[in-house]
């Protein structure tokens, strides 16, 4: 799948980056333009037309981009055996590809979904692999693969790319308050809750996301770009349901 394959409602979230890519370059080729006696327009265009080129080049990438900077590793298919077969039997349930299985070193118990232009992903901590027993291991995981479905997970991944990642950190951080009160206002408010009803009517068990969910923590240690990321948000990212909700609604079943 390229970017111009990406469904349109995900083309807002490409706006920021582009905008903080054009203007300057536009800014930077009037400038050039006067001092060298190009004509201006020309020198306007060409700043508009290699913003473009770069926002779709990282659209592109936009899933490795977020998954560096979830610092994960591979995992291995023998060691993870067990992660590896739930992702596959609940993939199959629902109908949607086997996402690839990466993890972190993070010892918290949380998971997130990343998918850009291409395949998915399912991102695990080291803390979820470690102390879940298999029902909330499996819980936790039909939230990510529920997610890939929905179309949520993608949405998620270039938010995090094109709007939160790039002002997170660095020159564009002083941005950082602003990205966030934008990422709310692209991202469901209500996601989490709806992945929690999604995943317990996949596994028809809900005490195992509960319980998974009761252990979980916010995985901090990341980049603040990818808190929307986690089963489990981390800060700055609030979602309009926090977690004594999520969980008060899943002692309903």
């Amino acid at each position: 799948m390229s970017p111009a394959d990406l469904p349109s409602r995900l083309l807002p979230l490409t706006v920021p980056y582009a905008l903080g890519l054009v203007l300057p370059l536009v800014v930077v080729g009037l400038v050039v333009g006067l001092a060298t006696g190009v004509p201006v327009w020309l020198a306007a265009v060409v700043g508009v037309g290699v913003g473009v080129a770069m926002t779709i080049y990282r659209l592109g990438k936009v899933d490795e981009i977020v998954l560096d900077a979830l610092d994960v590793t591979d995992a291995d298919d023998v060691d993870h055996a067990r992660v590896t077969n739930l992702l596959e039997s609940l993939s199959l349930s629902i109908g949607v590809p086997v996402p690839a299985l990466y993890l972190t070193d993070d010892t918290t118990v949380n998971a997130a979904a990343v998918q850009g232009t291409g395949d998915s992903a399912a991102v695990v901590t080291a803390g979820a692999v470690d102390q879940l027993d298999r029902l909330q291991l499996e819980g936790l995981l039909a939230e990510v693969i529920v997610r890939i479905h929905s179309g949520d997970a993608q949405r998620a991944t270039v938010a995090a790319g094109m709007v939160s990642l790039p002002f997170a950190e660095g020159a564009g951080s002083f941005l950082q308050p602003f990205a966030s009160a934008l990422l709310t206002r692209l991202i469901p408010g209500d996601r989490e809750l709806v992945g929690d009803m999604a995943a317990i009517a996949l596994t028809r068990y809900p005490p195992g996301l509960r319980q998974a969910l009761a252990l979980a923590g916010t995985s901090g240690e990341h980049s603040p770009g990818t808190a929307h990321l986690w089963i489990v948000p981390s800060p700055p990212y609030v979602p309009d349901f926090d977690l004594d909700v999520r969980l008060a609604a899943l002692n309903e079943f």
